[in-house]
């Protein structure tokens, strides 16, 4: 982690050197932006006297929404003019929207009574006809304007209730910012560990979902909770994680916040030269942004570095200035009890007792007005609504959790239910299978040795048969042998018939031909007689 040097602000000419071609880039990047800007506007102007109805409504709420933040002046006349409109038209969503407008123009103008009038008069408008989005920005103008004024009862309520209304849309971005400006007012009402609570919870919504908006001031506030907890690592370290992320190119407003938590880092370390150094250059920053609410932070740190110091004129006249913007109106009461107890400890080191009584009482009158019991009972019905309602969404969450696990438990149940009925069937049909697999076996054995047996007598009729094949060849070659014997005998007596035919012998030759004859006609039969046998 890079350290942060106690002379980090001796140093800055040096940042900004480095920071010239960026200084240069940006203010181009912001010049075509205006002139963007002021071409719209233009546009819109140009419009404007053509038109009528709706049509002017909305373009006179254009150009009160350009002008916001660049001549508050001339945001709130169109704001005004817009907001004219629109209760002619009857008109409530536009009604609403003009007024928030007018709303804010009045805020950064510093005149919170009339911001806080007109808003508490269109709040109704935007929740009778459910206008969710402008009812949740509603709620955090009134929630900014109650914190300046120390209302800090009603900042919370309507913090919460706009935290509420943001956490049933789930938008993690519109949660986050909600919960930085509650932790904001209880920073303010010194309450250090809800304030870190709040900011936390704010920090890791924006880092789930890399959301950067306003996060320097995020980190800023974060740092002074844990100052003020005399947490001083803690502080440096969420310090450095904003200037690291800026690195030369910080802006004024981070410089001058920077420069007020290192002043009160420093000073809480007691060491009021570094503390002295940091104030005066945030006190700068504050004076030539007008940012009167810092102004006022960084007198009251250095008007008690002068008092530690002996040097009562310095502190004297820082004192003087900010009682000049107290005479002014300005609006931030919980730096006016600041400044009233500076004075009041500056005329009580200077032994100036009547300025002491004067100090002491508007401290008293004061602080009286604004921490008195009646807020103290507010802010405890408030954080007990918010204890309450947050205790009811976590029953709620868990009911829901409970309704959940009975759901998963019944369909577990189903499942084994199901798992035990096709394991049951698994079972059988294993059993089964087993079954017809052994009688298939014993089938087959026998099947098989039924085989074997009629192949031994396959194989015993064919040797039999091959033997009495073996025999008839040999009783037909035998035959055969026979029958040409007899037929040889039969043509050698029938060549001797005809050469003496007529000698007196002819009858012996007949009846031996005839007796070769009668022999052959026995074979012949003998042998259709073992034919038919072998067949």
């Amino acid at each position: 982690m890079r350290k942060i040097s106690t002379a980090y602000w001796d140093s800055m000419a040096v940042r900004k050197k480095h920071a010239a071609k960026f200084t240069l880039s940006l203010t181009l990047i912001l010049l075509w932006f205006t002139l963007v800007a002021a071409q719209e506007i233009d546009s819109l102007k140009a419009l404007l006297p053509e038109k009528s109805g709706i049509e002017r409504c909305d373009i006179l709420y254009g150009l009160g929404y350009e002008y916001i933040d660049v001549d508050n002046t001339l945001g709130l006349q169109y704001a005004s003019e817009s907001l004219k409109e629109a209760r002619k038209l009857g008109d409530s969503l536009r009604i609403v929207k003009a007024g928030r407008i007018k709303a804010l123009a009045f805020r950064r103008m510093g005149q919170i009574d009339s911001s806080l009038i007109l808003s508490i008069n269109i709040l109704p408008i935007a929740k009778r006809n459910n206008y969710s989005n402008e009812v949740k920005y509603i709620l955090n103008s009134l929630g900014a304007s109650y914190t300046y004024q120390a209302r800090y009862d009603k900042a919370l309520e309507s913090h919460f209730e706009s935290l509420q209304l943001r956490e049933m849309e789930g938008d993690k971005a519109e949660i986050s910012v909600a919960l930085n400006n509650i932790g904001f007012n209880y920073y303010k009402m010194e309450d250090y560990d809800k304030a870190l609570m709040f900011y936390l919870r704010s920090l890791k919504l924006k880092n789930e979902i890399k959301n950067d908006f306003d996060i320097e001031l995020l980190l800023m506030n974060i740092s002074l909770c844990y100052a003020y907890k005399n947490d001083f690592a803690e502080a440096r370290y969420y310090l450095d994680q904003l200037l690291s992320s800026c690195k030369e190119s910080c802006s004024e407003q981070i410089l001058l916040n920077a420069g007020f938590n290192l002043g009160v880092i420093s000073f809480r370390q007691n060491n009021f030269t570094e503390a002295e150094q940091n104030f005066h250059a945030s006190y700068a920053i504050a004076k030539k942004t007008n940012n009167q609410r810092m102004l006022l932070d960084n007198i009251v740190y250095l008007a008690q570095v002068y008092i530690h110091e002996g040097n009562l004129r310095f502190a004297e006249n820082y004192l003087k200035e900010a009682e000049k913007l107290i005479l002014q109106g300005t609006p931030y009461s919980l730096e006016l009890i600041k400044v009233y107890n500076g004075l009041y400890n500056l005329y009580g080191n200077s032994g100036n007792f009547e300025k002491v009584a004067h100090y002491q009482r508007k401290y008293i009158q004061l602080k009286d007005s604004i921490f008195d019991q009646e807020l103290t009972r507010n802010l405890m019905k408030v954080e007990a609504q918010y204890v309450e309602r947050e205790n009811y969404a976590k029953i709620d969450a868990q009911n829901k959790i409970l309704a959940l696990n009975k759901e998963v438990i019944l369909r577990q149940r189903l499942l084994n239910a199901f798992m035990g009925a096709m394991a049951i069937l698994l079972v059988i049909l294993a059993v089964v299978l087993i079954r017809s697999n052994r009688q298939k076996r014993t089938n087959n054995q026998m099947l098989e040795r039924k085989v074997k047996e009629r192949t031994k007598e396959l194989e015993l009729n064919r040797d039999m048969l091959q033997r009495s094949l073996d025999e008839r060849d040999l009783v037909l070659e035998k035959i055969s042998t026979e029958i040409r014997s007899i037929f040889a005998t039969t043509r050698g007596l029938c060549s001797l018939l005809l050469t003496d035919m007529e000698t007196e012998d002819r009858g012996q030759y007949i009846r031996r031909i005839d007796k070769t004859s009668e022999q052959l006609l026995k074979i012949l039969r003998r042998t259709i007689s073992y034919t038919t046998a072998s067949k």
